[in-house]
């Protein structure tokens, strides 16, 4: 029998949802920090299926100068919004043995101290850590240091590949703040494909 790894979620907008389901498949697009490459882009993934602290814009409002720092947002009665990167929640399983799932936080193993900045601004999911106001990023770090909010990074996985869809075992919606409705891959797909077409969520 092959051995199946913790299990690993991956969050993401229902616009790009849109295109994992069409295409059957989830790219890997983000550039990933500590790797030695730019040219290395991965699928993010974590052992927590909790959203918050792992940096993912989440739909709020966001200013102009976050708007320029996110890049893609969206504009509704001349305001911006961030698109929700924590709406749909994808668990999968993959197997260990794959040399394409790679543990984050050896990456850092020379830099530990840019690991636990990557963990406050985790928590800081509009801006950038430069951004924050200092008190902000005090709070936040006496917080991750004391065990009072979670270090996020000691969940995260990169996979160096192609996820393909029937790896997808279980899809969420979140209904509030961090609870998901969550079902298998196939009946989500069966309940919730009419509404896929909503681009601003």
């Amino acid at each position: 029998m092959t051995k199946q790894m913790p299990e690993l979620y991956h969050f993401t907008t229902k616009y790009s949802f849109h295109f994992i389901v069409s295409d059957e498949v989830i790219l890997p697009s983000v550039v990933c920090v500590g790797t030695p490459s730019r040219n290395h882009r991965a699928v993010c993934l974590t052992s927590d299926p909790n959203p918050e602290g792992h940096g993912l814009p989440d739909g709020r409002e966001v200013t102009h100068k976050e708007a320029v720092l996110l890049g893609r947002v969206f504009q509704i009665n001349g305001k911006y919004f961030c698109h929700d990167h924590t709406l749909i929640r994808l668990k999968i399983n993959i197997p260990d043995t794959n040399e394409n799932l790679v543990y984050v936080p050896p990456l850092f193993n020379k830099y530990p101290r840019a690991l636990f900045d990557l963990d406050v601004s985790g928590y800081f999911p509009c801006t950038t850590l430069e951004a924050a106001s200092a008190e902000q990023v005090q709070i936040v770090a006496e917080a991750l240091r004391s065990g009072h909010l979670k270090r996020k990074s000691e969940t995260w996985w990169y996979y160096f590949c192609q996820i393909p869809l029937e790896w997808v075992v279980e899809i969420g919606i979140r209904v509030e703040h961090s609870q998901y409705i969550s079902t298998t891959r196939d009946a989500f797909l069966e309940q919730w494909k009419p509404e896929i077409p909503d681009m601003h969520a």
